[in-house]
């Protein structure tokens, strides 16, 4: 799919200059699955500049310039082999037009959804809430995965009303961190993410000791920098 073939409302606008030139390209993180046979999933993740700091960067962009970066990585991966998990933000699941845009594309078998803030949920109201689990449905009955990446406990049951079990959650490298210096503890933690998703992702990955923790845990898949020499990188510029 090339650029101007994406969702109509990203498509209008691009990156500004500043912001397009501070993009430099994609990692493609390999996503490493312990008990299911799933090969070749790789998150992508943009890449910026040096000395540009990343958090603030992409917590500025515009939600338009948000929805071309998307644009973006989906136009760069589709010639890959392989499947692809890319990052959506609430508030872009919120636009349905958006949605109904990325449903046209038919990618449900090489395109998966990653919802990248669903702490956002909390700030919203029912009605509000209720057009975000709409989304989720209508992407999931278009052959979608969808996946709940970076989730907290104190998220869970703002979505467990949603009725929805998502393709997997993904338990962020500081809540592992966090929970991972007791492996009782950490299982425990493993188990009730089950609740809410039909995989447990665990981010933070760096070392055979973590590795380890996580395989006795029962979680389902891992990413992070242990497996760093699977990555692979497209350069923009």
């Amino acid at each position: 799919m090339q650029t101007d073939n994406c969702p109509e409302t990203a498509s209008q606008e691009t990156l500004s200059p500043p912001e397009e030139v501070r993009v430099t390209g994609f990692r493609l993180e390999l996503i490493h699955f312990l008990r299911r046979p799933l090969h070749g999933v790789r998150e992508v993740l943009s890449e910026v500049s040096a000395g540009v700091a990343a958090e603030d960067f992409f917590r500025d962009l515009s939600e338009e310039s948000k929805k071309q970066l998307f644009c973006q990585q989906m136009a760069s991966v589709l010639p890959l082999s392989g499947r692809y998990t890319l990052n959506l933000s609430v508030s872009m699941l919120a636009d349905a037009a958006f949605v109904e845009q990325i449903l046209a594309q038919k990618l449900g078998r090489k395109i998966i959804i990653e919802i990248q803030d669903p702490g956002s949920l909390l700030r919203l109201n029912s009605v509000e809430q209720q057009t975000i689990f709409t989304a989720v449905k209508r992407l999931s009955a278009g052959e979608y995965q969808v996946w709940l990446d970076d989730l907290y406990p104190e998220h869970l049951y703002a979505w467990s009303r949603s009725g929805l079990i998502f393709d997997a959650v993904k338990i962020d490298c500081h809540l592992f961190r966090q929970f991972s210096q007791s492996a009782a503890v950490f299982a425990r933690l493993v188990r009730r993410y089950r609740d809410a998703g039909k995989m447990v992702v665990v981010e933070g990955v760096e070392s055979s000791e973590d590795y380890i923790i996580c395989l006795r845990s029962a979680a389902d898949a891992l990413q992070g920098y242990f497996f760093r020499q699977e990555w692979r990188r497209l350069s923009l510029h």
